[in-house]
């Protein structure tokens, strides 16, 4: 099976077999078992959202399952979903402080009101669970470390080179999915095998480069690092070309990424390529082929709610 991203003529296939887990999540929401069907005729488009969130989450633990080679519990995907919520909280709360020139201790990242409501909710649904300890001290020492090399990432990614950026993607995005492998492990009184992790960690990283292509818009208005814009730097000619697209609104697809600045879409792809090498299990394989589609029509985010519904 080929490692490159998929193109156009791909997406009915995709989209096809992606859309019965879609409609499951929009109709029944099965991991937001608090959600009534009320808040989903009444808000149809934040349904949606959430749906699409929760059915790719599905494909995640699929993935997980298959490579562990056991079923997993049934509140899985709760658990899942609510842990991503503190990740996505915490970046908010980091991105935030990092623009307004405040302390990016992690003590004051992790203690701020937005990141302390979602611990609160996690709290409350780990609480009954007989492996919560176990996964609270786990949970701590590896988010610390986590930080901590991040944080020591910080000086090289100032400077935006590219290889910079990636070392920081690997920590970031995928070290994201790899805590993620981490709690269902323990969830199911196990630890994730480096296989696992492995995977974890470059589907995070597949779904990074995804993103920087559709989101240079916002990453470049909001001043946040990105790996295309990094890219582009070294070569001034593309970039000249993506700076006037920006300029003109032009949907920036990847037609138009392979025809206007085919160095800088060959890397990118090519790291796509890499990564999803790693991939061994199908329902990851799709996951990351899945997040790939935004990238095929331009589609791009005036808001970012994914992880934060």
């Amino acid at each position: 099976m080929s490692d490159s991203p998929p193109s156009l003529r791909h997406v009915p296939g995709l989209l096809g077999r992606f859309a019965p887990y879609y409609l499951r999540h929009f109709a029944t929401a099965p991991f937001r078992h608090r959600d009534s069907l009320r808040e989903a005729i009444a808000h149809p488009v934040r349904r949606h959202q959430i749906a699409v969130y929760d059915a790719v989450m599905e494909l995640l633990l699929k993935g997980y399952a298959e490579l562990a080679g056991h079923r997993l519990r049934r509140e899985t995907g709760t658990v899942a979903v609510m842990l991503s919520r503190i990740g996505f909280a915490f970046d908010d709360e980091y991105e935030r402080r990092e623009a307004a020139g405040e302390s990016l201790t992690f003590e004051e990242v992790f203690q701020s009101p937005a990141v302390a409501l979602r611990l609160e909710q996690w709290r409350e649904l780990m609480r009954e669970h007989a492996s919560y300890g176990t996964i609270r001290e786990f949970l701590y020492e590896f988010v610390t470390s986590l930080y901590k090399s991040y944080r020591d990432t910080t000086s090289e990614t100032a400077r935006r080179s590219y290889e910079a950026l990636m070392r920081s993607a690997v920590i970031d995005s995928g070290g994201l999915l790899v805590t993620l492998a981490h709690v269902i492990a323990r969830l199911h009184g196990s630890v994730p095998t480096e296989n696992v992790i492995n995977q974890f960690s470059s589907l995070g990283v597949t779904a990074k480069l995804a993103d920087d292509l559709v989101d240079l818009r916002t990453d470049l208005a909001g001043g946040r690092p990105n790996l295309v814009q990094a890219l582009a730097f070294e070569r001034p000619a593309e970039q000249a070309r993506i700076a006037d697209a920006l300029s003109q609104g032009k949907r920036m697809h990847a037609g138009w990424w392979a025809a206007q600045c085919p160095g800088v879409y060959e890397q990118i792809t090519g790291t796509y390529e890499e990564h999803q090498a790693v991939l061994t299990s199908r329902w990851l394989r799709f996951a990351s082929r899945l997040m790939w589609t935004p990238v095929l029509f331009g589609h791009g985010r005036a808001v970012e709610t994914r992880g934060r519904l």
